[in-house]
C-alpha cells in the first residue's frame, strides 16, 4: 500500500537562522559509510512520486525528497559521489541555494563511485560532483537516478555527499562532519528477513530548544533495525492528531517530518536550555467559561457545557502534555487516562476536552485530577512500516541526548505500542515513568525479522523530551454542569526563611483535591527562584487519605546562579527568594485562582535561630542593628551589624560599647525570639546599652580602633600583658566561624551567639585605677598624657623607651622611684637595684670620678680612677666593664678606646654617632656588625683609625685601633648594619670582591663583556632592570632561564637587554 507521510509547512528555512561555526579545514564527508552499506538512498524523483503502482510515497514536497548541506564559509565545496541502482546507472544532481535558487546542475552516464566498495575510502571519491558555495547556510541537494523509474530501482547503492575547503581536497568518507540532513531520509533496504539488511546507524535529530538561540540534539541509536521500504523523519507529537503519542496502525493515520536528522552531530547546533518553561495561568473551564465542571452529553445532560478547554500560560515554544487520571490510582498517564500532547507556544494556550478517555467513553461523574506539562525539546521517532528492531530481547533502538561536542547522556524513553494497537499483539509500553536510554528496559525492541513483524503496517512511535514544567488542576464530570461549582479556598504555605543548603517545607491545604476516597493523592506545585529563574516542581503527597494537607520538601544547594531546572534541587544563595505556587482549580468562588507563598534563603549570622531578616541583632552583640552603622569599617568583609568587632581590635563590641566599669554580660536568653539578648532588651525587662565614646569624639569605641584617642592602638593596649607596647598577639586573617572576630583573638569557636565576649584581650591596666589602659589617657598615671610621650615623633611608642628596660616610657612614670636612687622608673633599668642606672649614687659607696667602679678596684685593674672614661672612648669605664673594673664576656675594654680594631671608637660604636650618624650604632665588640665581610670602619669611609694615648687624669696609656684597613673610596660607603646594602641579596663583601671600599669594574654590552666587581651600593651595577643577586643567582624572573652576568647589559649578546627579556618580553 502506498505509504504516506504528511509534510509541514514552511521548513525550508528552519536552519536558516541557526548560528553557523567555522569549522578546520578538513575534508568533511557523510553517506553510505554513516547509514550503512546496506542502505540504499531513494532518489528525489521516486522519493516524490514514483511511477509504479502500489510504492511508498515518502516524498510529499521538495523538502522531503531532498537532502541539505550546512555551508559555514562561503568557498566551501559541496562534493557529490553517486552509484545508482547499478554501476551504469546514468545519475545526476542539481543544488539550490540558501535563497532557493538553482545554482548547478550536472548528469554522468553511469556512476561517479562504485557500487560495491566497502568501507568506502578517499581513493573511492575521486571524481565527485564538485560545487563551490559562494555564500553560507543551508544548501538544497536533489539526487537523480535517471535510469530508475520507480521506488524499486530508482536508487543508489552508494552514495555521498561531502564538504571540503577547496577543489583540491579529496572527500574522506570516514569523516562525519555534521553537514548533512534531511527532514525524510527515505530508504530501501534489500530485505526486512533477516541481519543482512539491517542497520545500526546513530542519526541526530535537531529540536528548538524553546528558549533563543537553543537546540536539543537527541542521538537515535538503530540497533538490527530492519524495513524493506522505510524514511526516518522527526517530530514534536508523534503521529498527528488525535492519536499523538501511540503507537498506532498505519491506515487511517500519518505523520508529519518537522526536525531535520543529521547523519552525526551538527555543527549548526546551538547549546541546550538551561531554564525550564515557565507555566502559569494552568486550569480547566467549561465553554461557558463559569467553572471546570462540564457535563458531556449525550450521556449527561446535552448540549449543556458538553466541553471546555485546558487553559495555560507559557514562556516558550514547546509541547504540551495533558494528563487526566481517569481511574484515580495517583498515577498520570498511565493507559486508561487521557493522554493529550500538542504544541505549546509563548503566551495563552488553549486545548479543548470534551470529557473522553482515550477509548472514546465519557469519563464518569466525578473530580479528577489533572497535570498540565508544557516541555521543551520533545523529539519523537515513528518507524513507518519498519518491521524489526533489534529482534531479541532488550536489543532495539534507544534514544541518548548529545552535547553540541557529541558526549552523550541519558534521557528517559517512553513509547507506547498497547494502547491503540493492544496488549495481545505483544507491543511493550514504558509509559508513564519512562526507562533510561540503553537500559534494557530503555531500547524500544520489537519484531522478529519476518514479513509480519510487530512493526509490519504500523506506525511505532518512541519519544523523549528536554527541561519540562509540570502543574496540577483539576476537573469536574457533572451530571448537569448548569450551576457554578464552589469549592474551599486553598492554601500554600512555605517556610518563611530557611538557611543555605536546607530544605524548604511546602505544604499545600485544599480538601477539593480528594478526588478518591480513601486515596493518598498528591500534588504538583512550581517553585521558582526569583533571582535565577531557576524552576523546580516539587510533589507533594497528602499527610493521609482524606486529609486534604499535602506537603513536601524542596532540597537546596547554596549557589549564585542557576542550576538545572527540574533537577529535584535548587540553587539558591543567601537573599534569593523562592515563589511556591498551585492552582486551586476551585475556589469559594468558583473560579480559579493561583496560590503562592514565598519564602527566603536567608543568613542566621549569629547561630541563635533567628534569621538575619528577623533578628533585630544579627552579631548577637546587644547593640540592636539599626543602631550600628553601615558599613564594613574594619574592611574583613563583614558588615558592622554582622561583626562582632566591628573594628577589628580584638575587643569584642559587646565589652567597647558598654561603659568603664559597668559592664554587663549577655544572659544567653531570648524570650521573644527577636534575636536580641533579655539583658538588653527592654521589651524582656532588660536594659538597652548605653554606647560609650571615650574619647568623645568621632566614633564610639567599638567602631574606634583609638577608643582613648592617645595615639596607642587598641589592638596594643588590650593585649599587652607584658607592658613592652607591642601586641601579645598577631591577627591571623582569618576567621573560621565568621563572627568578625579573628581567630588569634577568638575563644570561642562558633557563630556569635554564646560568643559576644569570647575573646583573649587581656585587657591590662597598667597604672591599677579605675580605667584600663585602651580607654585610659595616661596609661601610666604620671601627669603626662601618653600622647605626649612619643619622644621621637614616629608614632611607635613602643620605641620610646628612655632607660632601655623594655617597658616603653608611656608605660612607666616620671614621677615614681621605687628603689630610692633618685631616678624615676621611666630613666631607671631597674627599680629594684639602687645602683642602677647611677652606681655613684650616694647608696652605693665612693667612686671619685663617679665612673661605677670604686677607687681601689680601678687602682687594682690598672684604670684612671681620676678619669671616669680611661681610654677616652665616650664610655666610662663602668659602662665598658662593670663594678668589678674586669672585662668581661660581652664587655668593651676600658683600656682600648677600639676594642674590635674596627677603625671606630667604642662609644661612637654604642651611640651611633659621628661616621655612623646615617646607620646608627654598630657592635663594639663586633669588627664586622654585619657579618658581610668588610670591617665597620671601611663601610663607614674611615681613612684611618682611632690612636693610642694616655688617659686626661693620671696619664693611664690605653690602646687603639691595630691593623686598620683603610677605605680607598671614602666617598661611597656601605651600611655596617646591612650585609646587604643595596638589597640586592648580594653582601656588601662579596661585591667588594676585594674588600677595600672601592667599586672597580667596566660594565658590557650587546657585543661586549663586563668586568671587574659588582657595586654593593647599587642594586643593578649594569643598569639592565635585574638586582645584581637575580642575575647572579638566576633567581625570580630569570629561574625559567638561569644566571645572567651582572655586570653586561645583555649577557646573551641578543641586542635586548636582559631585563626586558626577562620582565618584559618573557625570553631568555
Amino acid at each position: 500500500m502506498t505509504k504516506f507521510f504528511r509534510t509541514a509547512p514552511a521548513l525550508g528555512v528552519l536552519l536558516g537562522a541557526c548560528a553557523l561555526t567555522l569549522l578546520p579545514t578538513v575534508s568533511l564527508a557523510e553517506g553510505s559509510h554513516q547509514f550503512g552499506y546496506n542502505q540504499r538512498l531513494v532518489d528525489y524523483q521516486a522519493s516524490l512520486a514514483p511511477t509504479g503502482a502500489g510504492n511508498p510515497v515518502y516524498g510529499i514536497d521538495d523538502n522531503s525528497s531532498s537532502q541539505f548541506v550546512d555551508i559555514v564559509a562561503a568557498g566551501e565545496v559541496i562534493n557529490v559521489s553517486l552509484c545508482g541502482a547499478s554501476q551504469s546507472d546514468d545519475i545526476g544532481v542539481i543544488i539550490y541555494n540558501p535563497s532557493g535558487t538553482q545554482v548547478f546542475s550536472t548528469t554522468a552516464g553511469s556512476a561517479n563511485m562504485s557500487c560495491t566498495d566497502n568501507p568506502i575510502t578517499s581513493a573511492s571519491l575521486t571524481a565527485p560532483f564538485r560545487y563551490t558555495t559562494t555564500a553560507t547556510g543551508a544548501y538544497r541537494i536533489q539526487l537523480r537516478n535517471i535510469s530508475g523509474t520507480e521506488y524499486g530501482d530508482s536508487y543508489f547503492e552508494r552514495w555521498d555527499i561531502s564538504v571540503t575547503p577547496n577543489l583540491g581536497t579529496n572527500p574522506n568518507p570516514q569523516t562525519a562532519a555534521g553537514r548533512l540532513y534531511a527532514f525524510s531520509w527515505n530508504m530501501n533496504a534489500p530485505t526486512f528477513a533477516d541481519v543482512s539488511g539491517t542497520t545500526d546507524a546513530n542519526l541526530y535529530a535537531l529540536v528548538p530548544g524553546g528558549r533563543p538561540d537553543t537546540n536539543y540534539i537527541w542521538q537515535l541509536d538503530l540497533n538490527k533495525m530492519a524495513g524493506r521500504g522505510y524514511n526516518i523523519i522527526a517530530n514534536a507529537f508523534g503521529v498527528d492528531s488525535p492519536n499523538s503519542g501511540f503507537s498506532t496502525p498505519l491506515t487511517g493515520n500519518s505523520a508529519t517530518y518537522l526536525y531535520p536528522v543529521y547523519l552525526s552531530v551538527p555543527v549548526v547546533a546551538e547549546e541546550e536550555p538551561a531554564l525550564a518553561p515557565v507555566v502559569t495561568n494552568v486550569g480547566f473551564v467549561d465553554n461557558e467559561n463559569e467553572d471546570n465542571g462540564i457535563s458531556p452529553g449525550p450521556t449527561y445532560t446535552d448540549g449543556v457545557q458538553d466541553e471546555g478547554t485546558f487553559n495555560f500560560t507559557s514562556d516558550v515554544n514547546g509541547t504540551y502534555a495533558i494528563f487526566v487520571d481517569v481511574d484515580k490510582d495517583n498515577v498520570f498517564g498511565d493507559p486508561d487516562d487521557v493522554f493529550l500532547l500538542g504544541p505549546a507556544t509563548v503566551g495563552a494556550n488553549s486545548v479543548t476536552w470534551d470529557g473522553r478517555d482515550p477509548n472514546g467513553d465519557i469519563l464518569d461523574l466525578g473530580t479528577y485530577n489533572a497535570r498540565v506539562a508544557v516541555r521543551l525539546g520533545e523529539y519523537h521517532f515513528v518507524a513507518n512500516d519498519i518491521e524489526t528492531s533489534g529482534g531479541g530481547v532488550d536489543n532495539g533502538l534507544t534514544i541518548y541526548k548529545s552535547s553540541q561536542s557529541g558526549v552523550l547522556s541519558n534521557t528517559l524513553l517512553y513509547w507506547d505500542d498497547i494502547t491503540f494497537l493492544g496488549a495481545a499483539a505483544g507491543g511493550t509500553s514504558t509509559r508513564p515513568d519512562g526507562a533510561v536510554s540503553g537500559t534494557p528496559e530503555g531500547t524500544h525492541t520489537w519484531g522478529n525479522f519476518t514479513t509480519g513483524g510487530f512493526g509490519n503496517e504500523r506506525l511505532i512511535d518512541t519519544y523523549v523530551y528536554g527541561l519540562s514544567t509540570v502543574v496540577s488542576t483539576s476537573v469536574v464530570i457533572t451530571d448537569n454542569d448548569t450551576n457554578t461549582l464552589i469549592g474551599v479556598d486553598g492554601t500554600i504555605t512555605v517556610d518563611e526563611f530557611i538557611a543555605r543548603n536546607d530544605v524548604l517545607n511546602i505544604t499545600v491545604t485544599d480538601p477539593d483535591l480528594n478526588t478518591g476516597a480513601g486515596a493518598i493523592e498528591q500534588v504538583i506545585v512550581s517553585v521558582v527562584n526569583n533571582a535565577t529563574g531557576e524552576i523546580e516542581t516539587v510533589t507533594l503527597t497528602e499527610t493521609g487519605a482524606n486529609t486534604g494537607v499535602f506537603a513536601g520538601v524542596l532540597p537546596t544547594t547554596f549557589a549564585a546562579t542557576a542550576g538545572a531546572s527540574n533537577s529535584g534541587n535548587m540553587n539558591g544563595d543567601e537573599g534569593d527568594t523562592l515563589t511556591a505556587s498551585y492552582e486551586d482549580a476551585q475556589t469559594s468562588g468558583g473560579t480559579q485562582q493561583t496560590r503562592t507563598d514565598t519564602g527566603t534563603i536567608a543568613f542566621d549570622t549569629d547561630g541563635d535561630n533567628v534569621f538575619d531578616p528577623a533578628d533585630i541583632d544579627d552579631d548577637n552583640d546587644g547593640i540592636p542593628d539599626a543602631s550600628e552603622p553601615a558599613g564594613d569599617f574594619d574592611s574583613d568583609g563583614r558588615a558592622n551589624s554582622l561583626d562582632i568587632d566591628a573594628d577589628g581590635d580584638g575587643i569584642p563590641d559587646n565589652i567597647e560599647a558598654q561603659p568603664e566599669g559597668n559592664y554587663r554580660a549577655p544572659l544567653g536568653v531570648d524570650t521573644d525570639g527577636d534575636g536580641l539578648d533579655n539583658r538588653y532588651d527592654t521589651d524582656n525587662g532588660g536594659v538597652a546599652i548605653t554606647i560609650t565614646n571615650t574619647d568623645g569624639t568621632g566614633l564610639a569605641d567599638y567602631l574606634d580602633t583609638d577608643a582613648d584617642d592617645d595615639g596607642v592602638l587598641d589592638a596594643i593596649e588590650g593585649h599587652d600583658a607584658n607592658q613592652n607596647g607591642v601586641a601579645d598577639v598577631t591577627p591571623a586573617g582569618a576567621d573560621t566561624d565568621n563572627d568578625g572576630l579573628d581567630n588569634a583573638y577568638d575563644t570561642v569557636v562558633s557563630p556569635a551567639a554564646g560568643n559576644a565576649n569570647g575573646s583573649n584581650a587581656p585587657l591590662q591596666n597598667t597604672d591599677g585605677d579605675a580605667t584600663r589602659d585602651w580607654r585610659d589617657a595616661d596609661d601610666d598615671n604620671d601627669t603626662e598624657n601618653t600622647v605626649d610621650e612619643d619622644a621621637n615623633n614616629d608614632n611607635n611608642w613602643a620605641n620610646d623607651d628612655a632607660d632601655l628596660d623594655g617597658i616603653p616610657d608611656y608605660l612607666e612614670s616620671s614621677i615614681t622611684d621605687a628603689d630610692g636612687d633618685g631616678t624615676p622608673a621611666e630613666l631607671d633599668p631597674n627599680e629594684a637595684d639602687a645602683c642602677v642606672p647611677d652606681p655613684f649614687n650616694i647608696n652605693c659607696g665612693n667612686d671619685t670620678d663617679g665612673d661605677g667602679i670604686s677607687n681601689a678596684v680601678e687602682i687594682s685593674v690598672g684604670l684612671d680612677p681620676n678619669d671616669a672614661d680611661t681610654d677616652n672612648d665616650g664610655l666610662t669605664d663602668g659602662a665598658e666593664v662593670g663594678a668589678d673594673g674586669t672585662q668581661g664576656a660581652g664587655e668593651t675594654s676600658a683600656l682600648d678606646a677600639d676594642t674590635d680594631d674596627d677603625g671606630l671608637g667604642d662609644g661612637v660604636e654604642v651611640d651611633g654617632s659621628g661616621p655612623l650618624a646615617p646607620f646608627g650604632a654598630t657592635d663594639p665588640l663586633d669588627a664586622d656588625t654585619d657579618n658581610d665581610l668588610l670591617n665597620d670602619g671601611l663601610e663607614a669611609g674611615l681613612t684611618s683609625g682611632v690612636s693610642a694615648g694616655v688617659s686626661d687624669g693620671n696619664n693611664t696609656p690605653y690602646g687603639g685601633t691595630v691593623g686598620f684597613v683603610a677605605d680607598a673610596d671614602p666617598a661611597s660607603t656601605t651600611n655596617p648594619n646591612n650585609p646587604d646594602t643595596d638589597g640586592d641579596s648580594l653582601t656588601d663583601g662579596v661585591e667588594d670582591a676585594n674588600q677595600n671600599g672601592q667599586t672597580v669594574n667596566t660594565i658590557g654590552g650587546t657585543g661586549t663583556g663586563g668586568t671587574g666587581e659588582t657595586n654593593p651600593g647599587v642594586a643593578d651595577t649594569d643598569g639592565d632592570g635585574l638586582n645584581d643577586g637575580v642575575e647572579v643567582n638566576g633567581s625570580g624572573p630569570l629561574a625559567a632561564y638561569g644566571a645572567t652576568d651582572p655586570l653586561d647589559t645583555d649577557t646573551d649578546d641578543g641586542g635586548t637587554a636582559d631585563g626586558t627579556e626577562a620582565l618584559a618580553d618573557s625570553t631568555n
